[in-house]
């Protein structure tokens, strides 16, 4: 079963896939707010009373009831390997997707249940098309289980259980940064191996109208443009456009659309698409009006604290880091000032003195750990590998800041020329990448 409060995923696997079902301790559902708090005491020799040094939070506890009515054998066996699980895996919460909790299951999972022999149900053809997450949802979208009975009899688990988990990491951080991307009840059947995301067009007549109205060129005079089953879709928007965005199908031909958004859009602080691009949040953008300054990117925190971030800023062709006016690299966020003096790459061949940019193409300004590492960035996978190198010797001045957490009124108030931005000042910014995650208690 589906809905708030009734189901969850861990590991990437949903618990309708396994046929078990959240349920309630008696009549109500039990949550820690927050994580572990561990208190730095020292105790006062020869006094009353303790020396406070601050709190840490630590692991979060969660539990969950568990029922199953209809829990076949290999439905038994595979939540038995679920739950056997040693590693952290993701976990989340139907009522609220947006926050994902990095956690393991923290003591041996108890089930309570009895025996029952059913008929057999046989399967008619491979699951297909959408699981849905809502308690009212659109009668096309209603799963229809693709079992027959075909005579046989097999055994049937009902009963309960509980299942403890333990966060390794006190904050749950955000599953996707644009609302949109959770899903709506804007999504139309499926061509291919995808499920077209927000009103896609279903008609090669359609498709043109709409890109008409949105002042995209057409296929009459537009290459981009493939049709193909019946539908239009210009290949470039296909990419970058949330109109006309495919989320391709996982391993087991599902995927989960949330369509209980608007419950916690608001809650959650996360934007959607025409806000994260109306300002260019987390894109580098040219500054010429601030003096000082070259580039600026502007950045928004949905989470509950501040946040830390890692900033890439690439080399020159000569393997440096520059400042392009002025004397020093600056990295602002909010009047908090890092200078850097400039420096070059360590990463040179011991034998020709040549670079090796191919190794490392730049640095890391990592604001959790305080460090400024080498770098070498993959612009396809939009990942990086640290190389051993640290250049922090080159800090001429300031301190690393985090981005500070928004209020609870950002829809209302999010706006450009107030909002958070990292300003930059090095010949290279305008290649510079940002990376951040929203916290969430």
């Amino acid at each position: 079963m589906n809905g708030d409060f009734l189901g969850f995923s861990f590991d990437g696997i949903h618990s309708s896939r396994l046929g078990i079902t959240r349920v309630s301790d008696g009549n109500r559902y039990n949550e820690s707010l927050t994580p572990e708090i561990e208190d730095k005491i020292i105790s006062v020799p020869g006094e009353d009373g303790s020396y406070f040094f601050g709190s840490l939070y630590r692991n979060k506890p969660i539990t969950l009831s568990i029922a199953f009515d209809s829990l076949n054998e290999s439905q038994f066996r595979q939540l038995n390997k679920m739950l056997a699980i040693k590693r952290p895996c993701k976990l989340i919460l139907d009522e609220k997707p947006y926050k994902v909790y990095t956690a393991k299951i923290s003591a041996p999972p108890q089930l309570n249940y009895i025996c029952f022999d059913e008929p057999k149900k046989k399967l008619v053809k491979p699951r297909q098309g959408i699981r849905i997450i809502n308690r009212d949802t659109n009668p096309q979208w209603e799963e229809v289980t693709p079992y027959v009975y075909d005579g046989e009899r097999e055994r049937i688990y009902k009963g309960e259980g509980t299942i403890e988990f333990t966060c390794i990491q006190p904050y749950a951080t955000e599953q996707i940064k644009m609302l949109d991307y959770y899903g709506d009840f804007n999504f139309q059947p499926v061509w291919g191996n995808g499920v077209v995301y927000r009103n896609n067009p279903r008609t090669e007549g359609e498709a043109k109208a709409r890109a008409e109205a949105d002042g995209v060129p057409t296929e009459a005079d537009d290459p981009r443009y493939e049709p193909g089953s019946g539908h239009t879709v210009p290949s470039e928007e296909f990419t970058t456009n949330p109109k006309y965005h495919v989320i391709n199908l996982d391993s087991s031909n599902s995927i989960t659309v949330y369509t209980n958004v608007q419950e916690w859009a608001e809650a959650s602080g996360i934007l959607p698409y025409e806000f994260y691009t109306l300002y260019g949040i987390d894109v580098v953008h040219e500054e010429t009006a601030i003096e000082g300054y070259n580039a600026y990117i502007p950045v928004y925190n949905a989470g509950d604290i501040d946040t830390p971030f890692y900033l890439f800023l690439p080399y020159n062709d000569n393997g440096e880091i520059n400042p392009d006016k002025g004397k020093h690299v600056s990295i602002n966020l909010g009047n908090n000032l890092l200078l850097l003096n400039p420096f070059k790459t360590l990463m040179e061949s011991s034998e020709s003195g040549e670079l090796n940019l191919d190794k490392e193409n730049g640095v890391m300004i990592n604001t959790k750990n305080h460090l400024i590492e080498g770098v070498f960035y993959d612009y396809g996978t939009s990942s990086w590998r640290t190389t051993g190198n640290i250049y922090n010797e080159y800090i001429a001045a300031g301190d690393f800041v985090k981005i500070k957490n928004n209020d609870w009124s950002m829809f209302d108030t999010y706006d450009g020329t107030s909002s958070q931005a990292v300003y930059l000042n090095c010949e290279t910014a305008m290649g510079a990448k940002i990376h951040y995650n929203y916290l969430y208690y």
